[in-house]
């Protein structure tokens, strides 16, 4: 089971990461990759999270790491990493992708939802594209006054669609 471990703030440009532990919360945010916490009972405990499990992959190089958190998984990515979506994913924050970061997210022919004002918020380099047979890859904002994406820095599409309840446009 090991250590419980209890964090109430990170400050301004730290991180947190988890590798092990019990909890009372879900914490796959800020799990180290091929981790999770699926609740069990009443407690979250950190576990092997099994390829198959995965809603999200990163490659890098010749190395793959899965993650059930879009967060954790932009978190770890090196530079130029591939993020893949493994299945459909429904956002409850923007995703951001970090000033001096490039990073390709290939949407895999999955859905990547939210109801918050920019499901991607891009502030580095950012590739979307989506390489699946039936390009049906999407990123969805359903906020009124929300953007599927938005970038003020380099951004580059080569596939996928991309639909805003408050625009028609999604970029």
């Amino acid at each position: 089971s090991g250590a419980a471990v209890s964090v109430n703030t990170v400050g301004a440009g730290g991180s947190l990461s988890v590798s092990s532990g019990t909890f009372s919360s879900d914490v796959s945010d800020y799990c180290t990759a091929n981790l999770h916490t699926p609740l069990t009972g009443s407690v979250y405990p950190v576990t092997a999270l099994e390829s198959n499990a995965a809603t999200v992959s990163v490659t890098s190089g010749s190395e793959t790491s899965y993650y059930t958190s879009l967060k954790a998984a932009l978190s770890d990515a090196a530079d130029g990493a591939t993020v893949t979506l493994l299945g459909d994913i429904t956002l409850t924050t923007q995703t951001t992708i970090s000033s001096g970061k490039s990073i390709i997210l290939e949407l895999n022919g999955h859905t990547l939802s939210s109801n918050v004002t920019y499901t991607i918020y891009n502030s580095g380099t950012l590739t979307i594209q989506d390489s699946s047979a039936d390009g049906s890859g999407k990123v969805e904002n359903t906020n009124a006054n929300g953007y599927a994406v938005y970038s003020n820095k380099s951004l580059t599409i080569t596939g996928g669609t991309f639909t805003s309840t408050a625009k028609t446009y999604g970029t």
